[in-house]
């Protein structure tokens, strides 16, 4: 007969006593009358009984040997914050939104843009913005004007609502050309029971324009209006204009310069002055001043002081809109085939300035280079024409906004 040996009963590890009590709290009936005394006599773990046990120690982690060196010190410098047991973990950061700009390359352009909304022929307020158009050529033909293009216009002031952000597919229309120029017109109408929408853009030059344009692949004073009517009538009454949206671009537009160009000039640490039109005493409307090896920019407008001024005050202190020679300096950036301005500043005495310039280059090489200004500037001294009787000097928190085109004066030296 085979002996069997049992080995005696030893006292319950730590291990058993925790499955014991835990498998005691859960079923609840061994332990449901059990006295404040029994429960601190049983140990879960350690030292520490059922009752002393709680959801905020560290159970049994706090029970281990301490470490030869001693406690642990705190590494200095990191942040102690009251209340948290665990160390944050960085977050990742969300990623700024893509800066607008042109595409190296492609159509494109900037735009003064004028919007109004009209109701029972009241006017709402003007709003005047700057504005980046993006062209896209949908139909050529053997002209060297394409048959059908698309602009869509986006502020670059983000809080800016646009009213027509895409024209639409607009066909080209009518080609006029004469002994002062040329203009081409493109155009697109939708006619719908409660709506009628009119898109008109037309391209107009002089000779200067039209015989630099294939070489600089640009145009200054390009026009887009979109007129959207709303119609309706009371019964038995005809039809009639509720109300309009009119937006009216003012813009340069043209192709930009290749990534390819722009990186040999990099390359090449070159630079170059481009040059606006010539003002009758001899002060450029345009200068800039271009290195593009470090990717700066300087420029002034009108020699960076006000000439005559016009000084157009809306009804209702809607805002004050200045135009003719509004003076200004502006420095910035290169990025890409854009420009972008970092500071502005004006060479009037007791004048104020601010805002920005936004362009980029166009044409082969680096062209010419053109944009939009918005900037708003007050000038005490100047001289005047306004709209309104008024003191024939100075202004305040006049709001400029227009588009420039300026040549590579190596181009304009050869003509």
């Amino acid at each position: 007969m085979m002996n069997k040996t049992f080995k005696t009963p030893s006292a319950p590890s730590a291990l058993s006593m925790l499955t014991l009590a835990v498998a005691a709290l859960v079923h609840g009936c061994a332990w449901a009358d059990a006295s404040e005394a029994q429960l601190k006599q049983t140990k879960l773990y350690g030292d520490v009984s059922i009752a002393e046990d709680a959801t905020d120690s560290w159970g049994p982690w706090s029970h281990f040997e301490p470490p030869a060196a001693g406690p642990g010190q705190a590494v200095p410098g990191l942040p102690k914050r009251a209340g948290e047991l665990y160390r944050p973990l960085p977050q990742p950061q969300p990623e700024p939104p893509a800066a607008i700009g042109c595409v190296a390359g492609g159509v494109c352009g900037f735009a003064a843009v004028y919007q109004l909304h009209q109701v029972d022929r009241v006017s709402g307020p003007l709003n005047v913005y700057a504005a980046l158009m993006t062209g896209d050529i949908t139909q050529v033909d053997e002209s060297i004007w394409p048959k059908a293009i698309r602009l869509t216009t986006t502020a670059f002031d983000p809080a800016v609502s646009v009213y027509k952000t895409d024209s639409g597919e607009l066909l080209r229309s009518k080609f006029f050309e004469g002994p002062d120029g040329l203009s081409v017109g493109y155009g697109r109408s939708v006619v719908q029971t409660e709506s009628r929408q009119f898109v008109d853009f037309n391209i107009a030059m002089d000779m200067a324009s039209k015989a630099s344009l294939e070489t600089v692949q640009a145009v200054d004073g390009v026009r887009m209006t979109v007129q959207d009517y709303v119609l309706g009538a009371e019964e038995g009454s005809p039809q009639r204009v509720l109300g309009v949206d009119m937006q009216n671009a003012i813009m340069v537009l043209g192709r930009t310069t290749p990534a390819a160009d722009m990186a040999a000039l990099r390359a090449d640490q070159a630079t170059a002055v481009y040059l606006g039109p010539r003002l009758v005493d001899g002060v450029y409307a345009v200068r800039l001043d271009v290195q593009f090896g470090p990717g700066t920019w300087s420029g002034a407008w009108s020699g960076g002081r006000d000439g005559m001024v016009l000084v157009d005050k809306l009804p209702n202190d809607q805002g004050t809109f200045i135009r003719g020679r509004v003076g200004f300096s502006a420095s910035g950036v290169i990025e890409g085939v854009n420009i972008r301005s970092t500071a502005v500043s004006t060479a009037d005495s007791g004048a104020t300035v601010s805002g920005s310039v936004r362009g980029a280059f166009f044409g082969p090489n680096a062209a010419a280079v053109g944009g939009v200004a918005d900037i708003t500037k007050t000038n005490p001294h100047a001289a005047v024409m306004t709209n309104q009787e008024s003191k024939s000097v100075g202004y305040s928190n006049g709001r400029y906004v227009a588009p420039f085109l300026a040549i590579n004066s190596k181009l304009t030296e050869k003509n």
